[in-house]
């Protein structure tokens, strides 16, 4: 930013492309400093360039007297979190027409105010067995230029007979142009204890600790015009395993038995969906 004196001052950006500060081009030292909460509130303005600055949180543009954000179609109001007006794309934005990106600007952005959709895969061991619970989540938000704005894991806790963590590599790549994209899914994660060399389960002569990991690679097409899409690809038999798409269940595999776990993948799935 080049001022009516002539001096240039140099932004700089935290990790989520907010300006955190302002550099003189001239001294080299810093003339304004920003802190921001969650949804983009000020907590901190500091420098003899704070307010002259009006470009900060998310680098939009902020109305000091009133403390909102212009995002070019409408403001947000970073005191609620809320926008105020209802989003441009109606419904394909969330249901929440007044939100901020899915309510997690944290693990979030929305660039352009384009429509998002999350696919998720869930992996998790039903009654009556035992270990009970959810194993592995995958999920990951695009918008639709095919960016992936969003993305979290989660490996499981195998509490029996003692509580031991989780652990594995869960993975996923876009790609395609716009409006078709494919997510590639790739997962390999246990929450049992292995050991070198294998310890025999009881009562399954052969099998070892070690090869009981849980193995998938799936790919999950969707469309933004037609709102249509596929899944495919492979995992094991058990445990079982859910895609959702925009918070629809699109495929539901019911688990086998223990051993299906071994490998190869012996699921093979290939199912078309609407969102």
């Amino acid at each position: 930013m080049k001022l009516a004196s002539g001096v240039v001052h140099f932004a700089t950006y935290d990790g989520n492309g907010n300006i955190c500060g302002y550099v003189d081009g001239t001294s080299g030292q810093y003339s304004a400093n920003y802190e921001y909460g969650p949804f983009g509130e000020g907590i901190r303005a500091t420098g003899p360039m704070a307010k002259a600055n009006p470009f900060r949180f998310s680098t939009k543009y902020q109305d000091d007297e009133t403390e909102l954000v212009y995002y070019g179609y409408r403001f947000l109001n970073p005191a609620t979190g809320r926008w105020l007006s209802r989003d441009p794309i109606e419904e394909r934005g969330d249901l929440n027409l007044s939100s901020f990106t899915r309510n997690d600007p944290v693990n979030s952005f929305d660039l352009l105010g384009m429509e998002t959709v999350q696919v998720r895969i869930r992996t998790e061991i039903r009654p009556p067995d035992i270990e009970v619970g959810t194993k592995t989540i995958h999920s990951v938000t695009i918008n639709e230029d095919g960016s992936k704005v969003a993305e979290t894991t989660f490996v499981g806790l195998t509490p029996i007979p003692v509580p031991l963590p989780g652990v594995g590599t869960l993975t996923a790549s876009v790609s395609g142009t716009h409006p078709a994209f494919t997510i590639t899914f790739s997962g390999s994660a246990y929450s049992m204890l292995p050991k070198a060399g294998g310890v025999l389960i009881p009562g399954l002569p052969g099998l070892a600790l070690q090869n009981l990991i849980i193995d998938y690679a799936v790919s999950v097409q969707i469309n933004f015009c037609t709102r249509k899409g596929n899944v495919s690809g492979a995992h094991d038999g058990y445990p079982s395993y859910i895609v959702a798409v925009k918070g629809k269940t699109v495929y539901d595999f019911q688990q086998t038995i223990l051993p299906a776990l071994l490998p190869p993948m012996d699921v093979s799935l290939k199912v078309n969906f609407s969102w």
